[in-house]
């Protein structure tokens, strides 16, 4: 594995192959919270999924928002456990397959 994207030792992103990786985000929770993990599916098409799971009768937590502080173009999707899924469109310039 290779880092692939890294942000000030909060986030590390790392090339398992050509098309996958693994991302590492750390961060200080308060001990009164649970400790949780959040699934990221990384896509080139966010408003694809925005549609398909509109379609479905999914809801989300609001129409996909681009954060440009990291380069990033997201959809926050709860499934039925409660859960955050993310599905993430990288769009900062060094992350090798960025959006077109």
């Amino acid at each position: 594995m290779q880092p692939a994207f890294a942000r000030k030792d909060k986030v590390l992103i790392l090339k398992v192959t050509d098309a996958s990786f693994f991302g590492f985000v750390s961060g200080e929770l308060p001990t009164s919270q649970p400790r949780i993990a959040t699934m990221t599916l990384v896509s080139s098409d966010v408003d694809g999924w925005s549609q398909r799971l509109a379609q479905l009768g999914v809801e989300t937590k609001g129409p996909p928002i681009f954060k440009p502080e990291f380069g990033i173009y997201i959809l926050y999707v709860t499934d039925p456990d409660g859960h955050t899924v993310e599905v993430l469109e990288m769009r900062a310039p060094n992350w090798p397959h960025a959006a077109r």
